[in-house]
């Protein structure tokens, strides 16, 4: 098993074929934000964010973005689809405040359409170190 994380778009599809053949089933997928205050967590501490729904914030700062909540819901399901067709079997949604219904909607279909896929939904403190 990895010893630290390790990220998807940093490995070639033999390397995640590999993983998954020895054994690692968790694939963990961080909704961040990309808002104009800046320090988005997602990876490790901070990281540059990635799209989120974020409505409230405003258009009036440069630099955020934001996704509607049935665009987030149907996100994480198209993911969900490609992860459990590359074999894994477990996916962690990783996110917070008002990510969180959009997220939940999304849980919920992935559950409908892929119930070999074991999914839980984490608020994102409660997976940090303490």
């Amino acid at each position: 098993m990895p010893s630290k994380p390790v990220l998807w778009e940093e490995l070639t599809w033999e390397q995640i074929t590999q993983l998954r053949d020895r054994g690692v089933d968790l694939m963990i997928l961080p909704i961040g934000a990309t808002e104009q205050h800046a320090l988005h967590i997602c990876r490790g501490r901070y990281v540059f964010g990635n799209s989120r729904c974020s409505l409230a914030q405003s258009k009036k700062w440069a630099g955020t973005i934001s996704l509607r909540s049935q665009t987030l819901a149907a996100i994480i399901v198209e993911i969900a689809e490609w992860v459990a067709s590359a074999g894994f079997s477990r996916l962690l949604l990783n996110g917070h405040a008002t990510n969180w219904a959009p997220l939940r909607c999304g849980l919920e279909n992935v559950r409908h359409r892929y119930p070999e896929l074991r999914t839980a939904l984490r608020f994102l403190r409660s997976c940090a170190e303490r």
